[in-house]
């Protein structure tokens, strides 16, 4: 029997397609989560806190430098300029208080931040003074000299002058200061007792009398005798 060659190409490809196909592989790809842990800090990073910042108060108008205390109202301050403080009086040199007025103003000078500010209308007066407010702190210092008794509410729009801002603390605050003096009392003028001279004393003479410092010797004194009154008028060794 011959086979054609298209006979066996035939039975090859019938063979192939009756062939069963090898069952595919249902591979199914495992899919794993993987969970990254984040490495463990060595170190914690470090916390910087900043040092608590000193804010300075801020006080009304501008800080100055006094130099020098004049009376309980007038300061000179280290540029040189006189100040004369607005809205109270204290006693000038020489006169009841001030001494108290000018310690006063010293000491509340020297407690604290000095602050001046001014007023509107004239800043300077008939002697070129600065006329102004001195602050400590904050509070006007006539405020506190009003309140302590060392000064007079005074040059305000009450007396004919203006009116300054704080007019109304002042005068609600002041009292009626005098300033008077203490009255002194002067001990009267201490007299020496006389020393009486001895009863029993007998002079010679009027010589011994006047050394004695006993003339003239008269009746009734000591070691008188009638032979030093000549004239009979009771006074011997005149």
């Amino acid at each position: 029997m011959r086979l054609t060659v298209g006979t066996v190409l035939c039975a090859l490809l019938v063979v192939g397609c009756s062939s069963t196909a090898p069952a595919a592989v249902n591979t199914t790809t495992a899919q794993v989560a993987v969970t990254t842990t984040a490495a463990p800090t060595t170190s914690e990073a470090a916390t910087t806190t900043a040092d608590p910042t000193t804010t300075q108060p801020q006080y009304e108008g501008e800080r100055v430098s006094v130099a020098r205390v004049i009376d309980g109202d007038t300061v000179e301050l280290a540029t040189g300029e006189t100040v004369r403080l607005l809205g109270y009086d204290t006693p000038e040199r020489g006169e009841c208080g001030y001494k108290d007025a000018t310690n006063a103003l010293q000491t509340l000078l020297s407690a604290g931040v000095v602050t001046m500010t001014t007023d509107d209308g004239d800043n300077t007066d008939k002697y070129d003074r600065i006329l102004s407010h001195l602050l400590v702190e904050g509070v006007p210092v006539g405020l506190t000299i009003i309140t302590n008794g060392a000064a007079n509410a005074r040059y305000d729009s009450l007396d004919g002058y203006s009116r300054h801002r704080y007019q109304d603390k002042y005068r609600a605050t002041d009292g009626p200061n005098s300033f008077a003096c203490a009255a002194s009392v002067t001990a009267p003028p201490t007299t020496a007792a006389a020393t009486p001279p001895p009863v029993n004393v007998v002079y010679a003479n009027c010589a011994t009398v006047r050394a004695a410092g006993a003339a003239p010797i008269r009746v009734g004194d000591p070691g008188f005798q009638s032979k030093f009154d000549r004239n009979g008028d009771g006074v011997g060794c005149e």
